[in-house]
């Protein structure tokens, strides 16, 4: 003879019915189990290899009309001088010109960035060529 429960009909009534859902859970998982695995799709493409490196950091292209002022030319293209006397060497024909922003007296003149640079690889270029008349 069964012992006395000491829960509520209640109570026993949602085990009873939490015991019967477990039980359709248990079957479902048993019938997917069950059933065939799907094939693995073929790759249309090949793997890509693992990377072996990364690609080295490219400098961002300069921009070839850069204008740049004269403390620029100064501070980040080592020029040295009096702007009197990079007006001379200008004059010269020794130095690149500088465009003019304004006209009158008050004239601000900037330098095209990419043509102070050609400045300076053909400074470089002439000093390599003096050192190797003097040592050949």
């Amino acid at each position: 003879m069964p012992r006395p429960s000491p829960l509520s009909p209640e109570v026993l009534a949602l085990m009873r019915q939490a015991h019967d859902v477990l039980g359709w859970i248990l079957a479902a998982h048993d019938a997917l189990a069950a059933r065939p695995q799907p094939r693995p799709v073929p790759m249309l493409v090949a793997p890509l290899p693992p990377p072996s490196a990364p690609p080295p950091v490219q400098p961002l292209p300069k921009d070839p009309m850069r204008l740049i002022s004269y403390p620029e030319l100064q501070a980040k293209k080592g020029i040295r001088g009096t702007r009197q006397y990079i007006a001379k060497l200008v004059k010269a024909g020794k130095f690149p010109a500088p465009i003019k922003r304004s006209a009158g007296a008050q004239c601000y003149a900037d330098w095209i960035e990419a043509e102070i640079d050609a400045y300076i690889v053909s400074l470089r270029r002439q000093r390599d060529e003096r050192e190797a008349r003097s040592s050949g």
